[in-house]
């Protein structure tokens, strides 16, 4: 092989080997864009997350509320049920009472 030759592989070399690192340039920024794409979705995943536990926390309160309304309601139902039975009581001592003085 001549110089001449040589120096045309050279070259020819040189330029494949130019274009594989363009590529390869366009490659890594391409994946540079989808790795900010995957950054932008991670946070977009973490605020998600932050409103999600947010919705625990208030159904949390909520679940609360409602067991102090339950045992609210439980001592409600449970001071009807005693002044019902002490309704019944002092009825029948009225009708005790009359039924003595009769008025029955």
């Amino acid at each position: 092989m001549t110089d001449n030759q040589n120096g045309q592989i050279l070259q020819a070399i040189k330029e494949l080997s130019d274009q594989m690192n363009e590529g390869l340039k366009k490659i890594d920024q391409r994946f540079e864009k989808v790795d900010r794409r995957f950054e932008r979705i991670d946070q977009r995943f973490e605020e998600m997350e932050r409103r999600f536990e947010a919705v625990d926390h208030r159904f949390d309160e909520m679940n609360g509320r409602f067991d102090n309304m339950d045992k609210k309601q439980q001592k409600m139902q449970n001071s009807i049920d005693i002044l019902a039975r002490r309704g019944l009581d002092n009825e029948a001592d009225i009708v005790g009472i009359k039924k003595s003085i009769g008025q029955l």
